[in-house]
């Protein structure tokens, strides 16, 4: 009969720390979900800021290719 509770005890105590185990993970696992967001949406605002600069870029490069055209046609 000792035994038995005993057994049964252990088997408790088992049961929690799994539990208790099973809380943490979660718990790890929601941080890890939160800062994972928080880098994907740094990662698409850095990417719109890199297509904008490309964009600059392009616009500044067409300028450059007209100014060169110009002048020389102008003979500048």
């Amino acid at each position: 009969m000792l035994y038995s509770f005993l057994i049964q005890l252990r088997l408790e105590e088992d049961a929690t720390a799994r539990e208790a185990l099973i809380v943490t993970e979660r718990q790890e696992n929601e941080v890890t979900k939160k800062t994972l967001t928080e880098a994907l949406d740094q990662i698409e605002e850095l990417v719109k800021e890199v297509e904008c600069a490309n964009h600059s870029v392009h616009q500044f490069q067409d300028s450059i290719q007209r100014y060169c055209i110009i002048a020389v046609v102008y003979g500048t």
